[in-house]
């Protein structure tokens, strides 16, 4: 992800380049296409030296999109995979899904992270004892660490081949 002062530095060093848009909300699309393009600052600043040094004018969001292609994604190492971390199993970590039926029929759902596993422990069998409409599951979820994000990621563009949401 690119943080925000990259993306803004990127932006302005754009900006430069002559036509290119005026509009907040454009420029704040730019922004996004280039957070959804580059994996870190680095790619980033790679992307928009590419750019100025190919173009004098504004080209658009599609050669954007194959510079990107040709000069930052073809360097990228193959197949590296993040490191995941030490609360979680391969990017995929142990959760509890608490299902909780409302007096109008409805279910509301949250997501609780295990701390010590007694503690959760305690507290789902206190829930089931104390409450008939209160349901705990025990999931597994994406972590957010890197590798967990990667594997969400992978997941949700799959899902948008294949047509579905996530």
């Amino acid at each position: 992800m690119v943080s925000i002062d990259v993306q803004m530095e990127s932006l302005d060093r754009l900006g430069t380049l002559k036509y290119f848009p005026a509009k907040p909300t454009v420029v704040a699309a730019v922004g996004k296409i280039l957070n959804e393009l580059c994996r870190d600052d680095s790619e980033a600043k790679r992307l928009v030296n590419a750019v100025l040094a190919e173009f004098s004018e504004w080209p658009g969001p599609r050669a954007i999109r194959e510079l990107h292609t040709a000069e930052v994604a073809s360097r990228r190492a193959p197949n590296v995979k993040p490191k995941g971390c030490s609360l979680c199993y391969d990017g995929f970590r142990s959760a509890y899904e608490i299902h909780e039926r409302m007096p109008d029929r409805s279910v509301q759902k949250r997501i609780v992270y295990p701390e010590p596993q007694e503690i959760m422990s305690a507290f789902k069998m206190e829930q089931r004892l104390a409450n008939p409409n209160i349901t705990v599951y025990e999931v597994a979820t994406y972590c957010s660490c890197d590798l967990g994000r990667m594997r969400l990621e992978a997941e949700r563009n799959l899902q948008a081949r294949e047509g579905g949401t996530t």
